[in-house]
């Protein structure tokens, strides 16, 4: 017989789930707390019963209301043929129901004939184990687990011979029709006795339950009470605290509301000073712009600008020039006649010095060679990967700047806690000490009055001594108990302090655990990072590259094949046009007139245009000006750049005004000002935020004044202390008068004790019944009382052995000294001498030969529970493999959290949870 497909409508955390078995090997996998046990007891419970709540440590699996609580299965192979069965609980009811192929649906209350009338324990006895059974097997005594081993696969005579007697004496123990001694009998007789008490209880029910309804109304009352006035004994240290600090934080919310209103400025640092020295140098060049303006023209058209940098470069350089101008005049008349060529020499030569920035290179032997497409492939993949991993701990930048504000906030309140605590534990334990030491006074007064009296024997004496010990003595109890009370309240408090600071500190550390893990990752990127840019430059160094080279744009794309292939049509450029030995005989002097242009890179159709148009330029101004006019020149160039500095000192100005968007120098230094008032505010509001307890200025802003909301509250406190105090006499009056009737006897306490013995009763009965039940089941489920039965079992169980111990242990025997395993060198060796994962294989070897020589009779499946998780890796695969074979011919179903079950064999059906 095979489960073939189980059905939950409602079982635990199951609710309308469908599972497919296969009538071999079934695996469900999961975590702990994913629902294996839930699914072994839901099969278990459609089979024979769901568990009976009411018994002690029984777990509830009816928990979902919305759910109808039940299932079925379908199985197949049965002596019957297809068998559905359906089991459901409705109103604590339970109903069965079975149909044999597809026929007519029958209502039952047992389906037992379906597994040879096994019952639950016997059906788990047979054909299913845990690793609590098998750990409690290994465990066993080792001078004894030869014996148990033998016992466990074993049974036929051994049943009848052994158990059998041994299940009718347990069976007499518990209940004998005539017996008075046997512990049924005895416990029948007490719930007579029970019966008879819970009677005469039911007379006094009213009054105790009134009684009862009353003390905990009162008792509710007190405990609401006692909260309050524990909340307002903080609220009155609160208040003390707001009242100490009220002059300090009616200053800061002044602040806090004036600074509210004000919108801070981003100032550039040290603007005022900048913004006034510039105001001083204006002032400055506006005098000498004045001063050089004096009998020059207004039109700078009108003066000839001689301090050009190349003109002047010309004007030091006298020898050369003219020759120089030659060699110019003759590139130019070149270029333009192969002005077509010349275009593509400038735009190629403009091409190859942008990819020689690119890459960082000023010459060409500085460039390394050229990386491989299967070097840029591997290379780009490896950064991309890197990049990605930054762009995602980047955004976790966020998290970090939660974790740093939560680990602030955490600590704040931290510090904030133990401070109110070490104010608390400053304070001390505060009691009612006063009426304590007058009652002490008082009762010493008394007893000192009737010494006297015995010296004087003076009447007053002993009457007033008798009245004041007496009266003394009551208030010493009142002021110990006020005592006690307000000790109770001191430590209640500090427990609360320590309880409240131990979770903030455990949160701390969980948060700064999480700043950890995160710092980590970041740290490990760069360190991936630097590692990666090591290799590229060790790379880049044998391909020949300079180490200035940028490895990112070397990487990025083939850019060296492209600026050698630039510089080869370069020379073929300048040979076509026979340009490349212009300028050639003065080299150096070509160089440095482009130096001193001081205009970037220029081509040499330009510096040689801009040199052939300064030396022109100078021409003409040396043939029309003498000195004078060299003078009033140098006079008008001064006089341009003082305009220059001043043009640039104004927008300077003019873009801090927009900037900040003022209208004039006023306007701003004012703002500065006022700006640099509210920062002294600022400061001095965030003094007082470091040093005053924000969270009593809710107490400021009230209606009432700080005074007055602390008398209420003390007057409160006094009323709601009062109130306790006759609350605390009363109950403890009603708890006296509850607890009287009690020893007489509760109504609901001796039902309640006549249904836990008439439960006890029903246990025994149904153990009695079990027991009864079980002889006859034993006897059916047997393989049979042969004489070969223990060498059948061996035999099997020596193969098995042989298979999962991979050849090391050959055979099995057993002797009355004990059995003993043999090696593959003949070596004989007592399974006592064997290591415990050893024993395991044995348990499972000898559990196995007992189901195959059992399976003549009774064919059902094998349900295993987490049975193997503790063995090593090997053995556990040695299992694992012979399962699967095993379940070639049986079906096996199998709960596992080991996930290295999936991989080491081929599951015919696997279920992961």
């Amino acid at each position: 017989m095979q489960i073939q497909r189980f059905e939950i409508f409602g079982y635990g955390k199951w609710v309308d789930q469908s599972f497919q078995l296969t009538p071999n090997l079934n695996v469900f996998n999961g975590l702990n707390g994913s629902g294996k046990t839930t699914l072994m007891s839901f099969l278990l419970s459609i089979m024979f019963g769901f568990p009976n709540v009411r018994r002690k440590n029984t777990r509830n699996y009816d928990t979902n209301e919305n759910a109808r609580y039940g299932g079925r299965l379908y199985l197949t192979n049965t002596r019957y043929g297809d068998v559905m069965i359906e089991r459901t609980k409705t109103n604590g009811k339970q109903n069965l129901s079975y149909t044999i192929n597809g026929e007519e649906k029958q209502t039952t209350n047992d389906v037992s004939f379906l597994w040879n009338d096994l019952t639950k324990t016997d059906y788990l006895a047979y054909f299913g184990f845990s690793e609590d059974d098998l750990m409690d097997f290994i465990w066993d005594d080792e001078e004894d687990f030869s014996k148990s081993l033998m016992s466990i696969g074993m049974s036929g005579r051994q049943v009848l011979t052994e158990i059998t007697p041994a299940i009718a004496k347990q069976a007499d123990d518990l209940y004998k029709p005539n017996g008075k001694n046997p512990a049924l009998n005895r416990k029948l007789q007490d719930i007579e006795d029970a019966e008879a008490k819970l009677i005469k209880a039911q007379d006094k029910e009213a009054a105790y339950f009134e009684l009862r309804q009353a003390y905990e109304k009162e008792s509710s009352r007190l405990d609401r009470l006692r909260s309050n006035l524990k909340d307002a004994t903080n609220g009155e240290i609160q208040l003390e605290l707001a009242n100490q600090q009220s002059t300090s934080m009616n200053e800061y919310l002044r602040l806090h509301d004036e600074l509210a209103a004000f919108d801070f400025v981003d100032f550039e640092p040290d603007l005022a000073n900048k913004w006034l020295q510039a105001d001083h140098q204006i002032d400055h060049l506006s005098q000498q712009l004045a001063e050089l303006s004096e009998g020059l023209p207004e039109n700078p058209e009108e003066s000839v600008n001689s301090s050009n940098l190349g003109m002047e470069w010309i004007q030091n350089h006298p020898n050369v020039s003219e020759q120089m101008v030659v060699e110019a005049r003759a590139f130019r008349d070149r270029l333009r006649q192969n002005e077509d060529l010349s275009q593509d020499l400038i735009e190629r030569r403009y091409e190859k010095q942008r990819l020689m920035e690119l890459l960082g290179a000023s010459a060409v032997d500085e460039l390394p060679e050229e990386l491989t497409d299967d070097e840029r492939n591997h290379w780009q993949q490896r950064y991309k990967a890197l990049e990605n991993k930054r762009i995602f701990y980047n955004h976790g930048q966020s998290d970090m700047s939660q974790l740093d504000q939560r680990e602030a906030d955490l600590t704040k309140e931290f510090d904030e806690l133990a401070a109110e605590r070490e104010k608390l534990v400053a304070t001390g334990k505060q009691g009612e000490n006063l009426v304590r030491n007058f009652g002490i006074v008082l009762t010493v007064l008394g007893l000192l009055m009737l010494i006297a009296y015995f010296i004087t024997s003076t009447t007053f004496l002993f009457g007033a001594g008798v009245v004041a010990t007496i009266i003394g003595i009551v208030i010493l109890l009142i002021g110990l108990m006020m005592q006690g009370a307000a000790t109770k309240r001191y430590e209640n408090r500090l427990e609360a302090y320590d309880l409240d600071l131990d979770d903030i500190e455990s949160e701390l550390n969980e948060v700064q655990r999480d700043k950890v893990v995160h710092e980590e990752q970041l740290e490990k990127l760069n360190l991936e990072f630097n590692e990666m840019a090591d290799e590229l430059d060790t790379l880049l160094v044998e391909k020949g590259g300079a180490p200035n080279i940028s490895t990112e744009v070397w990487l990025e794309d083939a850019y060296v094949d492209e600026i050698f292939n630039l510089d080869n049509k370069i020379q073929q450029l300048e040979m076509a046009l026979g340009v490349s030995s212009f300028g050639k005989a003065h080299e150096d002097q070509w160089a440095d007139y482009v130096a001193q242009l001081n205009e970037g890179d220029l081509s040499e159709e330009d510096y040689f245009q801009q040199f052939e148009d300064d030396y022109l330029t100078i021409r003409r101004q040396q043939a029309n000006q003498d000195y004078a006019t060299y003078e009033e020149q140098s006079r008008a160039n001064r006089r341009d750049q003082v305009k220059s500095e001043l043009s640039v000192i104004k927008a300077d100005q003019e873009r801090i005004l927009d900037q900040y968007n003022f209208k004039s120098g006023d306007e701003l230094l004012a703002a500065i000002d006022r700006q640099n008032q509210m920062q002294q505010k600022q400061n001095r509001h965030d003094i007082l935020a470091n040093h005053l307890d924000l969270n009593l200025a809710i107490y400021l802003q009230q209606d009432q004044p700080v005074e007055a909301q602390l008398t209420e509250l003390k007057t409160n406190i006094q009323d709601m202390e009062e109130e306790i105090s006759q609350l605390t006499r009363s109950t403890a009056d009603k708890r006296s008068q509850i607890q009287e009737i009690a020893n007489d006897g509760i109504a609901p306490q001796l039902l309640q004790a006549y249904q836990a013995k008439v439960d006890e009763a029903y246990e025994l009965a149904v153990a009695w019944a079990a027991n009864k039940l079980a002889i006859a089941t034993f006897e059916k489920a047997t393989v049979g009382e042969s004489t070969d039965v223990k060498e059948r079992v061996l035999t099997n169980a020596s193969r098995f052995l042989l298979d999962l111990s991979n050849g090391k242990y050959t055979k099995l025997t057993y002797a009355d000294e004990g059995m003993d395993v043999i090696t593959a060198e003949d070596e004989v060796i007592s399974v006592n001498q064997l290591s415990r994962g050893e024993k395991v294989i044995l348990f499972v070897a000898m559990r196995f030969a007992f189901i195959d020589a059992q399976l003549g009779n009774i064919e059902l499946p094998i349900i295993i529970d987490e049975a193997f998780s503790h063995l090593d890796h090997q053995y556990r695969s040695n299992i694992y493999r012979f399962l699967q074979k095993f379940a070639q011919s049986h079906q096996i179903i199998y709960f596992t959290v080991d996930e290295g079950l999936l991989d080491e064999i081929d599951v015919s059906a696997r279920h992961v949870l």
